[in-house]
């Protein structure tokens, strides 16, 4: 007899079977230029001008600025070789001042099964999203729009345009994917 777990019963997902996401192992499956670290870089290569570029292409800026957030800081930090985080602010740097910041991780996926014939990968190399926020902190909750559990103010509406972002970063940096795990 087949036992189903508690949370299976109550209509949740299924598990997802992976094989570990786990940090990159020192200069695997990388190039000379992709192995290069530097802490002051947003994943070993990216300099802050780069990523406002990038959010400015994508239409983040206009966006905020159309929200009357002006006077925009960027700040970049590193928790790890693998781990880099993006802060963007208005006026000050400050949490109550904070409308995105972005946490990602360079890792490897290793599938358990194939999902694609003719993509048998032994390993991918991932741009994984640890964390994203962006919050209109001027901006108030309507019935269309509602508090979500755990919201404090409301999203700012530029899923998208960070995607594009994402996108460029994962493609730039030669990814094969972005994986998010919620």
């Amino acid at each position: 007899m087949k036992t189903e777990s508690r949370s299976r019963r109550r209509g949740k997902k299924a598990p997802v079977y992976l094989e570990e996401i786990g940090d990159l192992g020192i200069g695997e499956a990388l190039s000379p230029d992709q192995q290069r670290y530097h802490e002051d870089l947003f994943l070993g290569r990216y300099v802050k001008e780069d990523l406002i570029g990038m959010f400015r292409d994508a239409g983040i800026i206009d966006v905020l600025e159309a929200k009357g957030y002006n006077n925009l800081l960027f700040k970049l930090g590193r928790d790890d070789q693998f781990t880099s985080r993006i802060f963007v602010n208005f006026d000050r740097d400050s949490k109550d001042t904070r409308l995105i910041e972005l946490v990602v991780k360079e890792a490897s996926f290793r599938p358990r099964e194939v999902f694609v014939n003719g993509f048998e990968w032994e390993s991918l190399l991932i741009l994984k999203i640890e964390w994203l926020a962006h919050q209109d902190i001027k901006g108030e909750f309507s019935e269309k729009k509602p508090r979500l559990p755990g919201q404090i103010y409301p999203g700012l509406g530029l899923l998208r345009k960070i995607q594009d972002v994402l996108y460029r970063i994962a493609e730039s940096s030669h990814k094969d994917a972005i994986m998010d795990i919620p």
